[in-house]
């Protein structure tokens, strides 16, 4: 059933699952805000910030390790080379 997500490119495949992620998340908003009338319309808004904090931390976290030593949201390797092995670069 979901072989043909395997077989796809990484990339590729991190975007379909981003997709996926952010179409759940949006229905889950929308149930959210459907639902959201009355007296229960602050705590129901409330919550409905969860599912949005969820993409974007996703996005920064795939954004970040993608190539962590270049582009925008880089850091630098000095922890990594201080625990190589003598004898590599």
């Amino acid at each position: 059933m979901t072989e043909w997500l395997y077989r796809l490119p990484v990339s590729l495949m991190g975007l379909v699952i981003f997709a996926m992620t952010y179409l759940g998340a949006a229905a889950i908003h929308g149930i959210v805000q459907t639902l959201a009338t009355g007296e229960r319309e602050r705590a129901f808004k409330a919550i409905s910030t969860g599912p949005n904090t969820g993409v974007a931390v996703s996005i920064l976290l795939i954004a970040a390790h993608n190539r962590p030593f270049v582009g925008e949201l880089s850091v630098r390797p000095d922890v990594l080379l201080q625990v190589l092995p003598p004898g590599l670069p």
